[in-house]
């Protein structure tokens, strides 16, 4: 009786390890799959500036691993401008609430601690999240600014200078009595660097 409740004991504690380990093995990897198939023309720009490359390139990592684990859904071209100033740009486009969740993410780093600034910058789609066809057809800055305390929403202007806060927690874009900040053309023309030297990371 007593060997069985040995045996009873072991096979628990085997089991338990066994549990334990599978929940250790690593994130598998996407494959051919699951990744996009075709570039798509777009000209979201994200613009990193004052940073460095080991930190952005985890910030990124991080960011893709929130959003790809049932597939692709965010694939980065990250490009090296100077040594602390990058651009990323999504060859096979990225849709506009992740794009602003990105500004978002890249501001508040998990796990990092830096002073750079992040702008993006896009042209709004009239199915765009928040904003459906109102400011369709027009490019826009996105961007956090310094001042903000609610640490889950980004601020956009459109080309015309008509402000509005982008609240992750509503459905619609809050327009605003006056910019945060006036808008500004984007430095770089995202076309141009999606096939720049640089890595992918999804």
């Amino acid at each position: 009786m007593e060997n069985v409740g040995i045996i009873v004991l072991l096979a628990l504690v085997l089991g338990l390890c066994a549990w334990v380990l599978r929940g250790r093995r690593p994130k598998p990897q996407p494959g051919p799959k699951d990744l996009p198939a075709v570039l798509t023309e777009n000209d979201k720009l994200i613009i990193v500036d004052g940073a460095a490359l080991s930190d952005v390139s985890a910030a990124l990592a991080r960011f893709s691993s929130l959003y790809n684990e049932s597939g692709v859904v965010v694939r980065t071209r990250l490009v090296e401008l100077s040594q602390s100033r990058f651009a990323l740009v999504f060859p096979y486009d990225i849709t506009f609430d992740r794009l602003c969740y990105l500004v978002n993410y890249l501001t508040y780093p998990e796990g990092i601690d830096w002073p750079a600034k992040i702008y993006g910058w896009a042209t709004i789609r009239p199915a765009d999240e928040w904003f459906r066809v109102v400011e369709a057809g027009k490019k826009a800055i996105l961007f956090v600014p310094e001042d903000d305390q609610d640490h889950d929403n980004v601020f956009l202007t459109t080309e015309d200078n008509r402000g509005y806060k982008l609240d992750f927690s509503q459905d619609q874009a809050q327009p605003l009595s006056a910019p945060k900040e006036r808008f500004a053309e984007a430095p770089l023309v995202a076309g141009s660097l999606q096939q720049a030297e640089g890595k992918t990371i999804q």
